[in-house]
């Protein structure tokens, strides 16, 4: 489970899954004086530095407010060579504020 707090910045821990392997958790919300919904996104960081995703998402809404729980539907599609870990990042936007928080998958 990923606890996802709004605004306030929380460690979230490494996910263990093979290549190929599909992975539900949950997101849960918390928010602090963030009194409308708020939308979550995630983005694989390869993707990000230009390279081709290795991991790709799909939730089961992507809105949500302070106590929700959403599901976040991770797949696997490749490792870096290496360590095998892929980094990725989940998205929080209420109105102009936005926050990143750092994720990663491991196969150890």
């Amino acid at each position: 489970m990923i606890h996802l707090y709004g605004g306030n910045g929380e460690a979230i821990r490494g996910i263990k899954m093979a290549n190929n392997q599909v992975r539900t958790i949950d997101v849960e919300l918390h928010g602090h004086n963030m009194p409308s919904a708020w939308t979550v996104k995630a983005q694989d960081g390869t993707q990000m530095r230009g390279g081709s995703p290795r991991l790709s998402f799909a939730f089961n809404t992507s809105t949500g407010k302070d106590g929700d729980t959403i599901k976040l539907t991770i797949t696997k599609m490749s490792s870096s060579s290496g360590l095998g870990v892929e980094l990725f990042v989940l998205r929080s936007t209420e109105g102009s504020k936005t926050t990143l928080y750092w994720g990663a998958t491991g196969s150890q």
